[in-house]
């Protein structure tokens, strides 16, 4: 019962933030500067925490990619959402080997700033929360010819909070693109348990990608 008080209390505060940052989205375009748009992509490397996630779990390897849109209120700072597919989960090494695979839809909004931003390359550090929508999940054994689907066992949605940091350097006439390396940590605010155990067990996903702005 305590566990799921503190999940739906999580749960519920970042419902609201969510709500409210989308109504800061609509209207941040009429006091925006010039909009900026890009791609992303690169690899995960995801796990899970928790009270009662598997100690001898390993990370599992994956992918990410998607776009951002940023918006920016300063030279320095800006608001940046983003739409990305995302694979999360874990492994286990004891014999037979399994792969918890989750993929997600991830919506993360970050407040961004950039260091030096007159430099050539200049250093840029970003936070702010993430939604992410469940779209497959699906457990793999060796020796097993089928996934076993486990979209019923874990949640549909997850809450987290996304801090990192990376390097933007502009190119194209008039800097008007760039390239740049983004790192990140995906901290799982809420349980991804669903089996009605009222498990304790969040994703946490180290991502490293590299990024093209084009816009």
């Amino acid at each position: 019962p305590v566990c799921l008080d503190r999940g739906f209390k999580e749960e519920k505060m970042f419902r609201s933030v969510m709500i409210v940052l989308a109504v800061m989205l609509l209207a941040m375009p009429a006091l925006a500067g010039d909009l900026q748009a890009g791609v992303k992509g690169g690899v995960n490397l995801a796990t899970t925490r928790g009270d009662d996630a598997l100690p001898e779990a390993d990370s599992r390897l994956g992918m990410a990619l998607g776009g951002y849109v940023s918006m920016p209120m300063t030279p320095m700072f800006s608001i940046q959402p983003e739409a990305l597919f995302t694979m999360k989960g874990f492994e286990t090494p004891d014999a037979p080997s399994s792969s918890f695979k989750i993929n997600y839809v991830e919506i993360p909004v970050l407040a961004k700033l950039s260091l030096a931003p007159e430099a050539v390359a200049h250093p840029t550090v970003f936070l702010g929360p993430s939604l992410g929508v469940n779209i497959s999940s699906k457990v793999s054994t060796e020796g097993v010819d089928e996934d076993v689907d486990m979209k019923d066992s874990t949640k549909s949605t997850e809450f987290g909070l996304v801090m990192g940091g990376g390097l933007d350097m502009p190119i194209g006439p008039m800097g008007k693109q760039s390239i740049g390396l983004d790192v990140r940590y995906n901290l799982g605010l809420t349980s991804i348990d669903d089996s009605g155990s009222d498990a304790n067990v969040k994703n946490g996903v180290l991502s490293i990608l590299g990024t093209f702005r084009f816009l």
